[in-house]
This record gives structure tokens, sequence and C-alpha cells, in this order.
């Protein structure tokens, strides 16, 4: 597996976390508390909450314009010949503005824990969704249904 196919494979499990949007307000909540550790999560309930909704629903729009530029990009105007470094480019644009963002919604103080909190938002639940594509081969069934997002095939 080479860099480019990683990333595809990253980038579709990102998609499929964030685009959940009323299923995983709880993982940021989640993600929140881990990233804290013993320490107090610092807002009250209420506002913890909806912090999470706003703030998962803004990333799973950020998830949503990143699928369908990819669609685009790699489709529509046909750059099927690059759709490694398409894939990878719209990752990394979408983990930047994630962090930014979780940064601005969350009120933090400053972008390291940004950093953290989105990484555990998308890997607590995307680790287990990406191991077990693997080991049952659903990447080979998913691979036509979204041909954009998935790797390219060789």
């Amino acid at each position: 597996m080479g860099l480019f196919d990683f990333a595809g494979w990253l980038l579709l499990t990102v998609v499929v976390v964030t685009i959940i949007w009323p299923l995983n307000v709880p993982l940021l909540a989640l993600a929140i508390k881990v990233r804290r550790g013993t320490q107090p999560i610092g807002y009250e309930p209420t506002e913890l909450w909806w912090r999470c909704a706003f703030g998962s629903l803004g990333l799973a729009v950020f998830a949503a314009l990143a699928c369908g530029l990819a669609y685009g990009l790699i489709v529509e105007v046909d750059l099927k010949q690059l759709q490694g470094p398409v894939q990878l480019t719209l990752l990394l644009v979408l983990f930047a503005v994630g962090i930014v963002y979780l940064f601005w919604m969350l009120g933090l103080e400053d972008m390291l824990e940004a950093a953290g909190i989105y990484v555990l938002y998308v890997f607590l639940p995307g680790l287990p969704l990406f191991a077990l594509g693997w080991l049952v081969g659903l990447g080979d069934r998913v691979a036509p249904l979204v041909p954009w997002l998935a790797p390219a095939a060789r």
C-alpha cells in the first residue's frame, strides 16, 4: 500500500466518520473528555452539548464539501490520473480546516489541543472501522460505489 492509497482510505474513513452527523455528537464530547483526561472539561453540560453539536455539524459540512470537491476534481474535471495527490491534498486541507474550526467552536486555548481533539474524534471510531474494513475486505465492495474517494485501482 502506497502513500496515495493510504491517503485515499484515510480520506474515506474521515468522511464516513464525520458525515454521520447526529450520531457523532457524543463522539466529540468523548474526544474532549479523553483529551482533557483527569482535568475538568471546562464547560457546563448544556454548553458542552451545544458546542459538540455545532462542532460535529461543521465538521460534517466540511467533509461533505471535501467529498464534493473530490468528485468534482476526479470525475468531472477528469483528473483520474492525479487521484492520489488530489485525495492527499483534500485530506490535509480537511484536517487543517477541521482543526481551525474546532479551535474556534470549542473556544480552546491552543491549536495543539484542537488537533488532539480532532484526531481523537476521527480515529476513536475510525480505527476500528478501518481495521474491520481491511479484515473483511470491505474496500473491494466500497471502491466501486465511491471511486473518487477510494484509492485508484491499479
